[in-house]
């Protein structure tokens, strides 16, 4: 049987568009935030033989991302055996799909230590205390390069701004929390720095309630069993709520 999301297919563009939502797109090959280098990354998460320099345009990454789709849109057909309107297997195939750039997980590469920065506060003078704060924090810690995406800093450390990071998908976890997720399950705190946590995968996804119930002609309680995959390591994700309430959405459409 012909994969369903073959190119030009309305099912194609459905899907690269409800993936690619969430995913975020970087035109820009970038690398692993891990190891600053390989795996290099572009377009909607394809790391393919990707390196350091290459750019893609917008539609070049849609027919990236449509090619990379097919093969979870094959897992899908492969383990639902009931009809499905191209709505309802494209929220399927999304709720499988794991793009290419998750890494092996394996011991964080090493880094240079962080040097503290150390300093004491000014005598006071005539002005505002918080503009005094930030002189100081500025000669302590210098801009290196500054644009509208990112802050390098003197310290070797830096602050990107974006909506289409690791995975487009913006999470926050605070630094409590992930203290405990380090003890209690450190494979699962490697996951969380490099961004493989908001991904199902054929296997799961087709052993999940959500497939079984729509094989079972339960079809509604299937799509409304997407939304417990919103966890990640026991943690629930805002950006996993608002993922699966969309597949839902497409789920359940014509019902």
């Amino acid at each position: 049987m012909a994969n369903r999301l073959q190119k030009g297919s309305a099912a194609a563009a459905m899907a690269v568009a409800l993936v690619g939502s969430f995913e975020g797109l970087r035109q820009n090959a970038y690398p692993d935030p891990a190891t600053q280098g390989k795996p290099w990354t572009i377009c909607y998460g394809s790391t393919n033989g990707v390196k350091p320099g290459d750019r893609k345009t917008v539609e070049q990454c849609k027919a990236l991302l449509a090619l990379e789709l097919q093969t979870y849109a094959g897992g899908i057909e492969s383990c639902v055996r009931v009809p499905l309107p191209d709505a309802r297997f494209v929220a399927l195939t999304s709720f499988a799909y794991i793009p290419r750039r998750r890494p092996k997980l394996s011991k964080p590469a090493s880094r240079a230590p962080i040097t503290p920065i150390r300093w004491r506060w000014p005598t006071p003078r005539s002005g505002s205390g918080s503009s005094r704060m930030w002189t100081v924090i500025r000669n302590a810690v210098p801009v290196v390069r500054a644009n509208q995406t990112e802050l390098l800093l003197g310290n070797n450390s830096s602050i990107r701004v974006g909506t289409s990071l690791r995975s487009g998908t913006l999470q926050y976890l605070h630094i409590s929390e992930y203290g405990k997720l380090c003890a209690k399950y450190p494979d699962k705190a490697r996951e969380v720095r490099t961004g493989a946590l908001n991904n199902v995968g054929v296997k799961a996804a087709c052993g999940s309630s959500a497939i079984r119930l729509i094989n079972q002609g339960r079809t509604p309680e299937g799509c409304e069993a997407l939304l417990k995959w919103n966890r990640a390591a026991g943690i629930v994700f805002p950006g996993l709520i608002r993922r699966r309430q969309k597949e839902r959405q497409f789920c359940l459409e014509g019902i």
